[in-house]
């Protein structure tokens, strides 16, 4: 076989090779026979309008890979260019390799050249930097160089288009105390000031646009990747059984839906929750939960014993923000007596449906204050059959409705001013198997009581059970008479 030659560098090539190794152009691109009987078939690079956008800078997936190296490698020689650092031409670095900035020096303010580059226009502005001297540049990036502290400004790089590691950008920020790492995402609002250029170690070139950066702020990687189009909040918990749960808002993203949760095991044994069985359904569609790949998101913790809270995000694929859904968890006990039924959130309109709450009572504050508000106003009016009704059965249990009646008219006659103002203070979660209360009364003769309870839900709603402070007033064990007799 006859030898071949790089063109781009005159390095020998080896049969096998499909990079040059001294330079690191591709063989299609640098290969070079000298004799016409050559054995292997030199492809001619693409042409414009085949698998290629000739107005963007490619690279291949090999050559891209040696960038991204020679980025990370050479970020403090690259950024402090930028910074106007100096030591030899080669910013101050030690590896002496070269990394050239238009113009060299700390560029003064760039002139306002009236654009604006954002994510869905940047390959324009990525194939000739310095033809967009003085852009504005708005986009959210991840960093993916350690940050350098450079004559008191920080120095980094990002990918505008993390997803597929491309669109680099150097960035140099005023001051040193931004807080940035690796792997961070950033909103960058900034002018661009250039194109930063540098030999990689075979002899190759890359670039990258130089912004100066007017504003940093860190995001989440929600945010960056897939940000909320629309945020429905919906702050309501359901329970089943004990097994309580909360579903605070819904995010709607152009590629998928996230569900910000919180799950509470209120029963005395173990049980699971089951994210991944979750599902939203939409008329005839079924939209499952799926892993996101792109960005991080905590999910919520699936083995709960007693008592235990666990918050997280369910993430699904895209849905209609526009249409009602059904949002349906599932969980299960580790009794093998208890049957557990799915929570069901139905949502229409923007706001959880109040004629369709799934298969659970609805265990939000909001219904808890109304509970003990609807209490203690059915007691003002001496509507003894509704506070027994509203006993949870272990209070009941300790009284007989006659005996209940009774002691209460005894106090109705004993202190007859009527209510004037009622407060409750929550002391806890509503989602809380036994949630603690405080109920502060004022009445009409300038009097006022403050007693501390505790509401349940039972039967499907929410029960009053009585506190230690109550049952020491009622003395549940004494007759009528003794009971008068105590007070």
């Amino acid at each position: 076989m006859a030898d071949r030659y790089c063109r781009n560098c005159g390095h020998e090539l080896a049969e096998d090779d499909r990079f040059c190794p001294n330079c690191g152009r591709p063989i299609h691109e640098a290969a070079h026979v000298p004799t016409p009987e050559a054995d292997i078939p030199v492809p001619p690079p693409p042409q414009p309008g085949e698998g290629a956008d000739s107005s963007e800078f490619q690279l291949s997936p090999v050559s891209k890979i040696v960038a991204a190296l020679l980025f990370i490698i050479l970020v403090v020689i690259v950024l402090a260019a930028l910074a106007g650092g100096s030591g030899g031409g080669n910013g101050g670095g030690e590896s002496g390799e070269s990394f050239h900035q238009k113009p060299a020096e700390k560029p003064a303010k760039a002139e306002d050249s009236g654009e604006t580059f954002t994510k869905e226009n940047y390959a324009q502005l990525v194939s000739d930097p310095d033809a967009h001297e003085g852009a504005k540049v708005d986009v959210t990036g991840q960093v993916f160089t350690s940050p350098e502290i450079l004559e008191g400004d920080t120095a980094f790089q990002i990918f505008v288009d993390p997803e597929n590691g491309e669109l680099n950008t150097a960035v140099l920020a005023e001051g040193t105390d931004l807080g940035l790492e690796m792997d961070d995402y950033v909103h960058v609002v900034g002018t661009v000031t250039g194109s930063m250029e540098g030999e990689n170690a075979f002899g190759g070139t890359v670039s990258a646009v130089a912004v100066a950066a007017s504003k940093i702020e860190p995001v989440s990687a929600v945010a960056a990747v897939d940000p909320a189009q629309e945020t429905v909040e919906v702050g309501r918990t359901l329970t089943d059984q004990g097994f309580s749960i909360t579903l605070k808002k819904i995010e709607f993203g152009e590629e998928t839906t996230r569900a910000y949760v919180s799950a509470y095991n209120g029963t005395n044994t173990l049980a699971y929750f089951s994210d991944y069985d979750t599902k939203i359904i939409q008329g005839s569609r079924q939209i499952d939960q799926e892993t996101a790949y792109d960005y991080d998101v905590k999910a919520p913790q699936s083995e709960l014993n007693a008592g235990v809270r666990t918050e997280g995000v369910v993430t699904f694929g895209k849905a209609d923000s526009s249409q009602p859904m059904e949002v349906r968890f599932e969980w299960s006990s580790d009794n093998y007596n208890v049957t557990s039924n799915p929570i069901v959130f139905e949502i229409a309109n923007g706001e959880l449906s109040e004629s369709a709450t799934g298969s659970g009572a609805e265990v939000s504050e909001a219904s808890l204050i109304q509970a003990v508000e609807d209490y203690y106003q059915a007691a003002d009016r001496e509507d003894w059959a509704y506070t027994y009704e509203h006993l949870d059965s272990q209070t009941q249990a300790i009284f007989t409705e006659e005996e209940w009646a009774k002691k209460n008219e005894w106090f109705a006659d004993t202190y007859p001013a009527p209510l004037s103002t009622l407060d409750v203070q929550v002391n806890g979660f509503a989602s809380d198997p036994v949630v603690s209360v405080t109920v502060y009364r004022a009445f009409t003769d300038g009097t006022s009581q403050t007693r501390n309870t505790f509401f349940l839900i039972e039967d499907g709603g929410w029960k009053h059970r009585f506190g230690q402070e109550e049952i020491d007033s009622f003395l549940p064990d004494a007759s009528y008479e003794e009971f008068v007799a105590a007070q």
